[in-house]
């Protein structure tokens, strides 16, 4: 394990923690170096305080999610500090792009997830370039982004 590269990845309640790792008093972990959060939301955690998050940011979020709403996490991508993400899964259901069910978006999913993490762990440029376009696929799923400043 190389500590100086640690990336953390959260779905639904996961990524709830996966917030808190990176935007909240009581929990930040420094050690982790980019975040994926998978339609999950940020909540309050007791004893700490949400605060913007200090790495970069990958979010994915099915816009037909029954359990978290996707209206929460816009908010919170709105919030969060760049470079950040945010992908929106058309007509998907809450985990369904993630776990084992088949989903159209399943592929997209992977590859973006690896294309961040090659960029924002071992500096991959290219990766980096190609994240948004290969999240963006005709009716399965749009990106949007906003580069560090």
């Amino acid at each position: 394990i190389d500590a100086t590269h640690i990336g953390a990845a959260g779905l639904s309640l996961g990524g709830a923690t996966t917030w808190g790792f990176i935007g909240n008093t009581c929990c930040r972990d420094r050690r982790i170096r980019a975040a994926i959060v998978m339609d999950g939301i940020q909540f309050p955690f007791k004893g700490g305080k949400i605060e913007a998050n200090r790495i970069p940011l990958l979010m994915y979020h099915a816009d037909h999610d029954y359990a978290l709403s996707f209206e929460a996490a816009r908010t919170a991508y709105e919030k969060a500090a760049p470079p950040k993400y945010f992908v929106t899964i058309f007509g998907a259901f809450h985990a369904e792009p993630y776990e084992n069910t088949p989903n159209v978006a399943d592929a997209m999913v992977m590859r973006t997830s690896t294309l961040f993490f090659l960029a924002y762990l071992l500096g991959d440029t290219k990766a980096r370039a190609d994240i948004a376009s290969a999240a963006t696929i005709a009716g399965i799923s749009t990106a949007e982004s906003v580069a560090a400043k």
